[in-house]
């Protein structure tokens, strides 16, 4: 299935992952949640990349809340299963990952299911 306005949908879930997910970060690393992890030199160049990329996800399928929560669930439990294999992260970091990546995905899918 084609999107009418896949452009726009491309934008608005681009801007919104990434307003979302800076304002996640702020207030999660001032509770001190992810303290295993440090980001690296160029982060935001991968922060940028990651947004473009769920940006064309988006753009490209045609979902509501409930579809965006399970990709995200998804995606996000594979990240932190792989994170708390390889890492000192912890349990609480991993857990609180989940649950965000699982709801913001559902916010944006509904979002821009309106496009």
């Amino acid at each position: 299935m084609e999107r009418d306005r896949a452009w726009e949908a491309w934008l608005i879930a681009s801007s919104l992952i990434l307003a979302l997910d800076a304002l996640y970060l702020t207030i999660a690393t001032n509770l001190g949640l992810y303290s295993a992890l440090k980001p690296q030199r160029g982060w935001y160049v991968y922060f940028g990349m990651y947004a473009v990329l769920f940006g064309g996800l988006v753009s490209a399928v045609e979902a509501d809340f409930a579809i965006g929560a399970f990709l995200g669930f998804y995606v996000f439990a594979v990240y932190n299963i792989t994170t708390l294999a390889t890492t000192n992260y912890d349990m609480i970091s991993a857990f609180t990952d989940l649950v965000y990546g699982t709801l913001a995905y559902a916010t944006v899918f509904e979002v821009t299911s309106h496009v």
